[in-house]
């Protein structure tokens, strides 16, 4: 069973910060106990406080409002208007505070975790425009390129373990709130649980799709 309340980890794309991640890290550090990870090759850095706060898949902190000293470092070496926004992935060791240019709402990406377990994965890639079949294939290469690397030699200490997959075309009619979902439904039937080969999927997804045609990531 996954936790119902994890770390936070930080997650910043590369836009929001106003200097060199090195130096950000440097900034960072000199307010305690800091790990960073660089995600994608760098299109985001990835920051896990030790001086730790639990919370819950929406943020809320029970019990904690501390405000700390990395979070008032942070606004030295951040853009002023910086969306903010919470995921989840399947794997109870972290949950994710992101941070996209505010500019980034119209096309912003998300990642939801609605299942209980880490096995089996069932991930659905979607959006509500039909990106047609050029648009689809193109979302189907990111993550057939990213599997072998995931199961490989993996990413940041995690390797993923899924002997086998399948993907189809998904397709689900709106449902209000919700607009309808077009794009591709992969099932994973026996995994392992890893957090960060997810993180790696998501910024491949969105640094390589164009800002139109960007998809969510939705663990069912």
């Amino acid at each position: 069973m996954l936790s119902d309340i994890r770390p936070e980890l930080l997650v910043y794309a590369t836009e929001v910060l106003t200097c060199a991640p090195e130096r950000v890290v440097s900034v960072l550090q000199q307010t305690g106990s800091i790990t960073t990870w660089l995600i994608d090759n760098g299109s985001a850095l990835a920051i896990k406080d030790h001086d730790e706060t639990l919370i819950m898949r929406d943020g809320f902190s029970p019990g904690d409002s501390r405000v700390r000293p990395v979070t008032l470092a942070l606004n030295r070496v951040m853009v002023s208007e910086v969306l903010g926004l919470h995921g989840s992935f399947p794997s109870s060791r972290f949950f994710v505070g992101f941070g996209f240019p505010n500019r980034e709402e119209p096309h912003r990406m998300v990642t939801h975790c609605e299942t209980s377990s880490h096995s089996p994965v069932r991930l659905r890639l979607h959006t509500y425009k039909d990106l047609g079949d050029a648009g689809f294939a193109k979302v189907r290469a990111i993550f057939e390129e990213w599997f072998p690397e995931a199961t490989g030699q993996g990413f940041h200490g995690e390797v993923f373990d899924c002997p086998k997959f399948s993907m189809e075309r998904f397709a689900a009619p709106a449902r209000f709130p919700y607009p309808r979902q077009l794009g591709w439904e992969i099932v994973m039937p026996h995994t392992n649980e890893v957090f960060f080969p997810w993180l790696e999927l998501f910024f491949q997804l969105r640094r390589r799709l164009p800002k139109s045609q960007r998809v969510a990531l939705q663990f069912v």
